[in-house]
């Protein structure tokens, strides 16, 4: 009997795709529990590629709400769940964001671990229980590598490349695997500006303010940063999203830096948030921020005050 669905926020990642997929299997083959994955929009093109890498097609979990339970995985923040109201109807929750609200879902165990990775939370469980293979870790591991930037992040916990290594006794990655997976990011340069800021893009309530951060990661970063319509793209966004302000962060996964600008709302935050002036409108960044760990809470305070 199917008792529910597991979803993620819409236009989800690599690691919200390929976390419902492996917890999926996982209850079904531990518990006996048959919970449908449901994806809600686009499937960004690095996970397509290790969705194919692993011989799964998802189309079948395109339209699958079954109007039962739901586990959410990836988020527990209700305004990226824009497809989704039931939040009375979630009854687990697994998730590594400091954004989310618990007292939206009421029926929900929450399990919300800063770690760099859900796929880590996921994998960890398997693993206590005995249960890794091969078809759960080639895609729990792309899924570590892909949110964690092959480690980069300074979200990186020692249980991301714990898990990690324990996935690559089940399935070889092979040494090209990373960069062959990253650039398939870069297809996103093909999209307009417009596009590619609405592509990854969270909205966020801070103290009555609605606050939009993008964030894109690429090998190319001057094929976007050299467009003359980026600024413009960013306003653009705030009237169409109804936004009091918008963020876009920008990391070169070869470099491992962020470079960050904003609407012409976001000038004066941006401004005390860096300490700095921008040049050409863009804060270059020797390091890389990430919008969970970094630009959400310090634009939450910055917001407040």
């Amino acid at each position: 009997m199917i008792e529910g669905n597991i979803i993620t926020y819409a236009h989800p990642d690599t690691d919200g795709v390929c976390s419902a997929l492996a917890y999926a299997s996982y209850l079904s083959l531990r518990w006996g529990r048959t919970f449908l994955p449901w994806f809600v929009g686009d499937i960004q093109a690095e996970t397509q590629f290790v969705l194919d890498q692993a011989g799964i097609d998802i189309g079948a979990y395109r339209d699958q709400d079954v109007h039962k339970s739901y586990i959410l995985l990836d988020t527990h923040n209700p305004s990226q769940l824009d497809y989704f109201r039931a939040y009375d109807q979630v009854i687990e929750i697994i998730d590594h964001h400091p954004d989310g609200q618990e007292d939206r879902f009421p029926r929900a165990r929450v399990r919300n671990h800063q770690v760099g990775a859900v796929a880590s939370l996921i994998g960890q469980e398997i693993i206590q229980a005995g249960m890794m293979s091969k078809d759960l870790a080639c895609l729990l591991g792309p899924a570590i590598l892909s949110n964690t930037l092959n480690f980069t992040a300074k979200s990186t916990r020692d249980i991301d490349r714990q898990v990690y290594k324990a996935c690559q006794a089940y399935c070889d990655f092979g040494p090209g695997f990373v960069d062959e997976m990253f650039a398939y990011r870069d297809q996103i340069l093909s999209l307009t500006s417009l596009e590619v800021l609405q592509s990854d893009l969270k909205t966020y309530e801070f103290y009555k303010k609605r606050v939009g951060i993008s964030q894109v990661e690429v090998t190319r970063t001057r094929d976007l940063l050299s467009r003359e319509d980026l600024t413009k793209a960013l306003d653009d966004l705030c009237d169409l999203k109804d936004l009091d302000l918008m963020v876009f962060n920008l990391i070169n996964l070869k470099t491992h830096q962020s470079f960050v600008l904003g609407s012409s709302q976001a000038s004066k935050l941006l401004e005390k948030l860096f300490k700095s002036q921008p040049q050409d409108g863009v804060y270059c960044l020797g390091e890389i921020i990430q919008r969970k760990t970094d630009l959400v809470t310090q634009i939450r305070d910055l917001v407040k005050d």
